[in-house]
């Protein structure tokens, strides 16, 4: 029999009836409940005994999973209760001492090495964030939590002595793993793509709790596999030269091959070995029926992605406002974009035909998901840890897209979904490329071409 649990639900100011592990973790994935946000709320704060709250987590991952849950002992009701709290303490919900087991159903205690390890990546992401909103730092994306924490050479660099060009890590990631296209035509960097990639996949990684470690050593999944389909892993020292940062990058590996391959074979059993990143756990995370109604948020997509440059150029010009003259050739594009984004906001005409248009498009978007579901693209936002779809817009009526729509579910995604921004082509790319390599007939990487300002890999902090 699982544990009861009780839930104290401040509006109601009553608790519920008790349920077991598996039903609250039902209740969680359906929204009911959300202990997270619990925790984050100004004025209450999720409490209860760590170790329960893990067996809760980890029936949440079994169900997601497509599993029946977890058995555990039973035992007397455990209740998780709100508290007032001072409104200047610190509110980030606080890390309890588990990790992902790569069996769900087996969550485990971490080592004291381990705790300390996330709570070093937790106070660097909070120091992120705090800079992102101060605007301290506008290289603050989740994507530099991995170069914050470890010393790894993600871009060439200059031999100080000889002056020579020493190549990056990525080349021996790409050396290792199925063959691949990790950057666009015209660009001279050979591994823009793989570099996103390895980036997010480790932030999706320290959000999911699934690094693993071995004495002064941790390692993560890259999700990338070699011409054998195995995995291929990353492997990282503690750094002792003091005010480095806390880690170092020592190579990647495949398990029993070379000799790091074979330390991370004797060091992970099997069954310890760190899972890769995962994405899809709902059918809306991959499919949008194309009956749904689309919400838009107007003002964010057109004013933020007309400033942007998100837009093609030709199809700004075919649309503008009349007052609007061309753009200067010698000039940068990025006063006219501003000054056209403002006008078409204010132009009630103007900005209503712009609208149509993208409206249009998107219906020709929807009727092409109910020709092949492949249409619709599974894309990962990393600030919000969230999933969205991507949709293709040709607004300039050419059998290739222009431009990537980025909507998501409202509730289960049934009825409704809600479009929020617009993304490049190459920004889509890379940020599909960390959930799969795109399998459609529109996001294709050899036929990108990233405009001249194009935010090519965004990692974005607002969608």
């Amino acid at each position: 029999m699982n544990k009861r649990w009780q839930i104290y639900e401040p509006g109601a100011n009553a608790w519920t009836d008790a349920m077991d592990t598996n039903d609250v973790a039902r209740q969680v994935i359906a929204g009911k409940f959300d202990l997270q946000q619990q925790a984050r709320n100004a004025s209450t704060w999720a409490t209860t005994k760590v170790g329960s709250i893990s067996l809760l987590e980890a029936a949440i991952e079994s169900l997601r999973r497509g599993g029946t849950g977890i058995e555990v002992p039973a035992g007397p009701p455990e209740r998780i209760d709100t508290q007032v709290r001072d409104p200047k303490e610190d509110r980030s919900p606080k890390r309890p001492p588990t990790v992902a087991s790569p069996n769900p159903a087996e969550p485990r205690t971490v080592s004291p090495e381990e705790a300390q390890f996330y709570a070093d990546l937790d106070r660097l992401e909070a120091k992120r964030i705090r800079e992102r909103d101060a605007g301290e730092n506008k290289n603050t994306t989740p994507g530099s939590l991995l170069t914050s924490w470890a010393s790894i050479a993600l871009w060439p660099t200059e031999d100080r002595k000889t002056k020579e060009i020493r190549e990056c890590v990525l080349a021996s990631l790409k050396e290792k793993a199925i063959d691949e296209v990790w950057s666009f035509p015209t660009e001279d960097d050979k591994f823009s793509i793989l570099r996103s990639y390895l980036r997010i996949t480790f932030y999706r990684l320290f959000r999911q709790k699934k690094i693993a470690f071995s004495g002064n050593r941790a390692c993560f999944n890259t999700g990338l596999l070699d011409s054998f389909y195995q995995p291929i892993y990353a492997v990282f020292k503690k750094n002792t030269n003091e005010g480095s940062r806390p880690f170092r990058f020592e190579g990647f590996c495949i398990t029993g091959e070379d000799k790091l391959g074979k330390w991370f074979m004797r060091k992970f059993p099997r069954q310890e070995r760190p899972p890769a990143a995962s994405y899809l756990s709902e059918f809306k995370h991959v499919v949008v029926k194309p009956h749904v109604e689309i919400t838009f948020q107007w003002s964010h997509i057109i004013h933020d992605g007309v400033r942007r440059g998100r837009f093609p150029l030709a199809f700004l010009l075919r649309n503008a406002p009349r007052q609007m003259r061309e753009p200067a050739l010698e000039q940068s594009i990025h006063p006219w974009l501003a000054e056209y984004a403002n006008v078409l906001m204010s132009d009630r005409n103007a900005l209503g035909e712009f609208g149509r248009v993208v409206q249009m498009k998107t219906n020709n978007a929807l009727q092409r998901v109910g020709w092949n579901y492949k249409t619709a693209i599974p894309n990962y936002f990393a600030t919000a840890n969230s999933m969205s779809i991507l949709l293709p817009l040709s607004l300039l009526d050419q059998p290739m897209p222009d431009v990537a729509l980025v909507i998501g579910p409202v509730d289960d995604g049934e009825k409704e979904w809600y479009a929020s921004t617009v993304y490049t082509l190459d920004m889509a790319y890379n940020n599909a490329r960390v959930v799969s390599k795109p399998m459609s007939d529109w996001l294709l990487v050899d036929k990108i071409v990233p405009g001249p300002f194009s935010e090519g890999s965004i990692e974005p902090e607002s969608e």
